[in-house]
């Protein structure tokens, strides 16, 4: 599976990597702001999300919040 970098509605450059699939049939995928911030997420068949892990613009662990174009962008992926 490879990475796609796409452009957010945001003007933001956005890695979406789709790291494995998963035994719902959904995949998780690991999505990269290019401030550095990242998120890994399970994505279910019908496009909604989980947040697995997060972490902010200095590589730290942390309770980041996605934003709205994540969803919008997992949805062009589709």
């Amino acid at each position: 599976m490879d990475a796609e970098t796409v452009e957010a509605y945001n003007g933001n450059t956005v890695e979406i990597a789709p790291q494995h699939p998963l035994e719902s049939g959904g995949a998780r995928v690991e999505v990269t702001d290019e401030d550095g911030t990242k998120w890994e997420l399970d994505l279910d068949r019908d496009g909604s999300y989980e947040v697995v892990a997060s972490w902010d613009e200095t590589g730290a662990l942390a309770d980041v919040a996605v934003p709205e174009y994540v969803e919008d962008l997992l949805t062009r992926m589709g």
